[in-house]
């Protein structure tokens, strides 16, 4: 049996790698960052995605509104520090600038061009995995080591009254018109506290609704510290 290839073609569509990570996101970037550094070699499979960038953008959106949300929060707590608290104004267009100037500063520093610079293969398709072997396009990719970072999202699920207010996505904030007063949040992980605190802070009143328990794998006793923390600032949770 022939598989009508040349040896030439046929070296050109195997490829050997130590460390072979799967995603198009953040957490991907710095892993395959790490391992160049460690002096292995390293594939990227993002999967058919036409950005050239790997930024997570609801974790730099998160980073941005922190800061903002920080600043607001320092003229509430100031008494302390001896200083008369007062109630801050919010300017949600100039925070959007903020944010819109942060993810523009940011983003290109998780680019494809940087990793290829550094030695890093990149491939953009979509993965068939085989064990230890992946089908990248036509390419057949053997790695010592396979992480996987794609994001696993679930669907949300049909909840009353949804239909009537609709859905915001955190990744559209910049089309955002205004702060919801009223905003609640679905989730359970750090980012939903993150943001349920954070638009808390900018004078939202914020519930967190989880089908499972709040961040699970957290220390008990420290997750009381934290949800005293967060019932405090106002923040209802329901799990």
């Amino acid at each position: 049996i022939t598989t009508g290839l040349t040896d030439v073609e046929h070296k050109k569509q195997q490829q050997n790698y130590d460390i072979v990570i799967l995603g198009h996101n953040t957490e991907s970037f710095e892993k395959a960052l790490q391992a160049i550094r460690q002096g292995k070699h390293v594939a990227v499979i993002t999967g058919e995605n036409n950005d050239t960038h790997f930024a997570d953008k609801i974790s730099i959106i998160l980073q941005a509104l922190r800061a903002c949300s920080g600043y607001a929060q320092a003229f509430r707590s100031s008494e302390k520090f001896g200083i008369l608290p007062e109630k801050p104004n919010i300017g949600w267009h100039s925070i959007k600038i903020h944010i819109a100037d942060v993810l523009e500063r940011i983003t290109p520093h998780y680019s494809y061009s940087r990793l290829k610079g550094y030695g890093a293969t990149i491939y953009e398709d979509d993965p068939v995995i085989e064990d230890t072997t992946i089908k990248a396009g036509d390419t057949v990719i053997n790695a010592k080591e396979i992480i996987d970072t794609r994001s696993r999202k679930t669907s949300v699920k049909d909840i009353t009254g949804l239909e009537k207010t609709g859905l915001l996505y955190l990744e559209n904030i910049l089309e955002w018109h205004a702060l919801p007063e009223q905003p609640v949040i679905l989730g359970s992980g750090s980012p939903a506290l993150e943001l349920a605190q954070y638009l808390s802070r900018l004078g939202c009143t914020t519930t967190l609704i989880s089908e499972n328990s709040v961040l699970p794998e957290a220390d008990a006793e420290l997750f009381q510290i934290l949800y005293k923390t967060l019932e405090q600032e106002k923040i209802r949770i329901i799990q």
